[in-house]
């Protein structure tokens, strides 16, 4: 159970180092083959700084002090925002972490939610702010239905009116068990119920769950190929369901805004994440500098 003393705690400073081969570990993890990742002075998929488990100590690490139980525990959220391009590879980062917000809401399917919110700010090395993460978990009262065919059944979203539709879709899988063992190494996503089998079964799960990062990075991949790694300036993923291995994941969507922000011209993205049954998983927003301005 979440131990909700320990909302304001802050972790102690640690460095992340943004390396090329962790980089393309990350990258291939999602399904993205970009030069921008894979070539001279690559930058960092939109998601990659959720990799801080790796670098973090025990002492900066401020999710083992809120006591969450992992078999009931569920990534339910993420925004990063970005003060200029992501980071590039040989930038060094001195990172912090605190909790920011424990509170509960109420769900017909799952009762008691206890959602803590994690902040983590990112510093280069001249003390100025690169990026900022917020890291949304949820314990819920009870797991869903056992079969993965009951749990995997949000309703079909609704898609925007696109100012502009994007390119064909991405479609990627089915999702495999080595999929999922694969982004956990490069994202440090350990939690069992991703990869074992029995865990996920004791847990409630009629299977091994799909991580939602592994899928909002496939959703990711979609939109950076089109308009680019580089251009990318927040990211916000939103769970709204699960998958589970032998799911296909389908990457489409198109920009729902234009704007401008200190002179330059930005453009909006939905890129939603759905099931081989069209039932929408994860709703990707992201922010990039217009490349054809």
């Amino acid at each position: 159970m979440v131990d909700r003393a320990s909302a304001g705690a802050v972790g102690e400073p640690f460095t992340l180092w943004v390396e090329t081969g962790k980089i393309r570990e990350y990258a291939r993890a999602i399904y993205s083959g970009h030069p921008d990742h894979f070539g001279d002075n690559p930058v960092s998929p939109p998601h990659f700084l959720a990799t801080r488990a790796h670098w973090e100590t025990d002492r900066s690490d401020v999710f083992r002090l809120m006591d969450m139980d992992p078999s009931r525990g569920l990534h339910a959220g993420q925004v990063f925002e970005f003060f200029g391009p992501p980071p590039a590879a040989g930038t060094r980062l001195r990172a912090q972490s605190r909790i920011d917000s424990i509170y509960d809401k109420r769900s017909a399917r799952s009762g008691l939610m206890t959602f803590v919110d994690v902040v983590t700010e990112f510093r280069n090395q001249r003390n100025e702010i690169a990026a900022r993460m917020n890291t949304l978990s949820v314990e819920v009262e009870a797991v869903s239905a056992p079969e993965p065919t009951n749990i995997s059944a949000p309703a079909p979203a609704t898609e925007p009116p696109y100012l502009e539709k994007g390119p064909a879709a991405l479609e990627i899988g089915p999702i495999t068990r080595t999929d999922l063992v694969r982004f956990a190494g490069a994202s440090g996503d350990f939690n069992p119920v991703h990869h074992d089998e029995p865990y996920a079964r004791a847990a409630g799960y009629g299977s091994t769950l799909a991580m939602g990062m592994f899928q909002a990075g496939i959703g990711a991949t979609w939109a950076t190929d089109w308009l680019g790694p580089r251009n990318v300036r927040r990211a916000e993923v939103r769970f709204m369901g699960r998958m589970f291995p032998g799911d296909r994941v389908v990457a489409q969507g198109g920009i729902i805004r234009r704007f401008e922000q200190d002179g330059a011209r930005m453009l909006e993205v939905q890129a939603l994440c759905s099931n081989q049954r069209g039932e929408v998983t994860i709703r990707n927003t992201l922010t990039f500098v217009d490349p054809g301005a």
